[in-house]
């Protein structure tokens, strides 16, 4: 959990600007001098429900005293579509699309998508976003002029005036609103409740541009700041000296409102993906240390084995579906593990990992090969029918 302890100060931050993403940057009418903050406040947020749509670029950046700015790869740009339609792509090659209650995913190392279906009774992944961090929850900062706001000079954003307002605001109050009203696995809401525990000292700012002419919310910066109080703090495998100031800042920028512009979603390969109803069927053998093991006994469920030597693809399931039915997957559900250095056989209690030594002394090192093709990466393989899968630990 160390590694992670200083996360704080960027998942917000993230966490807003993709909530942000969601809920539009309006268009309208307005003049070049500033009128009082609640009424460029009331005249945005009037004419953010008239967005039909927007692009948007985003990046982050996190600054730790002492040390500088560390490079963590998070910078992203994306498309959206009222009401429900939503594209993000990211700097390291990941995709991501919203089709109302449908969320495709697609990571840098696997060509193909994740489907994820909004279950019955819960909000659309839009909606859930709107939910958890809606527009005028900033706006509602700048509604009456006080200490939490102050208006800075004007400036240009991409060659549009735009008033300039800074508004200070609690991160943990805002954490603690963001888990109210997200959904999902036990494991992440406990991830954002150790979040907001560690929140207590850190400050928090927005800056907001909004364009002088008509309204539009051309740029928004969340900065987070707040002193490293545990030794070990690391963020990015850099070490974190103790009592530094690290401050985290996401920036988005919109563009192209109301431009035409189209999301559909992807064309997924034909077979490809698991579903309900489908029958497939891979072999598979494993060897340690030039020692063939027996098969994996029989275990229950969609994605399983009648130890025989197959794997049995019959999602039952909408977890099965998909990356649910990945290689890695099969061995959980038979109370085993794999991941990209380490093996635990479903049945046996032994677990193996690079670096290990056989009986002769050599090192083994873990490979899977499927068709006869070594895989560099078999996090996200999902075994295919008449599929032949091998897996070895040896030298």
């Amino acid at each position: 959990m160390r590694p992670r302890s200083l996360a704080f100060l960027a998942i917000p931050a993230l966490t807003v600007v993709l909530c942000l993403i969601i809920t539009g940057c309006g268009s309208g009418n307005g003049g070049t001098p500033a009128p009082a903050p609640g009424i460029v406040i009331q005249e945005a947020y009037a004419a953010t429900k008239d967005v039909a749509s927007y692009r948007f670029l985003a990046s982050t950046s996190t600054t730790v005293e002492g040390v500088g700015e560390i490079d963590m790869e998070q910078g992203f740009g994306g498309e959206y579509v009222a009401p429900d339609r939503l594209r993000v792509w990211t700097d390291n090659g990941s995709e991501t699309i919203v089709i109302g209650g449908t969320l495709y995913r697609k990571d840098p190392e696997s060509p193909e998508w994740d489907v994820i279906e909004s279950t019955d009774g819960e909000p659309s992944f839009a909606t859930a976003f709107f939910n958890a961090f809606p527009l005028g929850r900033i706006l509602e900062f700048m509604k009456s002029p006080g200490p939490d706001v102050a208006k800075l000079p004007d400036e240009a954003i991409d060659g549009e005036e735009s008033w300039h307002y800074w508004i200070s605001f609690d991160p943990a109050a805002v954490s603690t609103e963001t888990r109210d009203a997200a959904t999902g696995p036990e494991e992440r809401r406990d991830m954002q409740a150790e979040i907001i525990d560690q929140e207590a000292e850190v400050t928090g700012a927005y800056h907001i541009w909004i364009g002088t002419d008509d309204y539009l919310v051309r740029q928004l910066k969340i900065v987070l700041s707040g002193k490293s109080i545990e030794p070990g703090d690391m963020i990015s495998d850099v070490a974190i000296p103790t009592g530094a100031l690290v401050t985290a800042t996401a920036t988005m920028s919109f563009f192209d409102f109301n431009e035409p512009i189209e999301i559909e979603a992807p064309t997924l390969t034909t077979g490809s993906r698991p579903t309900i109803g489908d029958h497939r069927h891979a072999t598979y053998e494993i060897s340690i240390c030039g020692k063939r093991q027996p098969n994996i006994p029989s275990f229950r469920g969609g994605v399983h084995t009648h130890s025989a030597g197959v794997i049995h693809l019959h999602p039952f399931l909408p977890s099965e579906e998909g990356s649910g039915a990945r290689l890695v997957r099969w061995f959980e559900y038979g109370g085993g593990r794999l991941t990209q250095d380490e093996m635990r056989i479903p049945g046996q209690s032994e677990t193996v990992r690079n670096g290990d030594q056989c009986d002769d002394g050599s090192e083994g090192i873990l490979q899977v090969f499927v068709n006869g093709q070594a895989m560099d990466n078999w996090s996200r393989y999902i075994p295919q029918d008449d599929d032949i899968i091998r897996l070895v630990f040896g030298p």
